[in-house]
């Protein structure tokens, strides 16, 4: 919401939750008047009824929701989304990195998954461990910005 709120000159008064569930009750109840959640948890509630779905945050619109637009279609360049990813302790060694990331790159890119992942608003990627990298770092320096702008502390 910061990045959001960083791109469009706008502020807002957040309002913490400890997760989604607690997120989407308010949400509901009409606690809050709006809010970021993620396509897995979100979409069942739009499609029935419960939500409202206003944006995507990713570049495009999705292919389970492709009536919703994107932000990036009002804010350009919008791009934040969420991302899940397999790490490693520092100084594994290279071959065993190769071949944990030959494995999960199969799982996550196999029709049953990847298929899966889809229903539920998800795009399985399989990226690299150096592709990988750069998302951490590029999504670091974007909320970084955003929470410097909006003073909040680094925890």
């Amino acid at each position: 919401m910061e990045v959001m709120l960083l791109a469009i000159g706008s502020k807002m008064t957040h309002v913490p939750f400890n997760g989604s569930g607690q997120l989407l009750t308010a949400l509901i109840a009409n606690t809050v008047p709006m809010a970021f959640d993620t396509m897995t948890t979100a979409v069942p509630l739009v499609q029935g009824g419960q939500l409202k779905a206003l944006g995507i945050s990713s570049l495009k619109r999705s292919e389970v929701m492709p009536d919703v637009p994107a932000i990036a279609e009002f804010v350009p360049d919008f791009d934040v989304v969420a991302w899940n990813g397999i790490l490693a302790p520092a100084g594994t060694p290279v071959p065993i990195i190769d071949k944990l990331h030959k494995a999960i790159a199969a799982i996550v890119r196999s029709p049953a998954i990847s298929g899966r992942l889809r229903e539920q608003g998800t795009t399985a990627v399989g990226s690299t461990p150096a592709e990988f990298a750069a998302v951490i770092d590029r999504d670091t320096r974007k909320f970084e910005r955003a929470l410097r702008a909006a003073g909040i502390e680094r925890q």
